[in-house]
């Protein structure tokens, strides 16, 4: 598992999200999945989702973190 901080970017606006996860890829299945079915917690970012599409954001790792597990 790939734990750190992440960031998805509208690349249209250039307006982005930023989380975090102890799973990053895993957290990035659920965000497009709550985007596409439109119930993503953040209504901001649904709305842009809605508007332009899923072709227009990216995904980007910004900097992992070593859990010590």
């Amino acid at each position: 598992m790939i734990s750190g901080i992440y960031k998805i970017t509208n690349v249209e606006t250039h307006r982005f999200y930023i989380g975090s996860s102890k799973n990053i890829d895993g957290r990035w299945v659920e965000h497009r999945r709550n985007l596409n079915d439109g119930c993503h917690v953040n209504q901001k970012l649904q709305n842009a989702w809605n508007l332009y599409g899923e072709g227009k954001f990216r995904f980007d790792v910004i900097e992992l973190v070593d859990l010590g597990q």
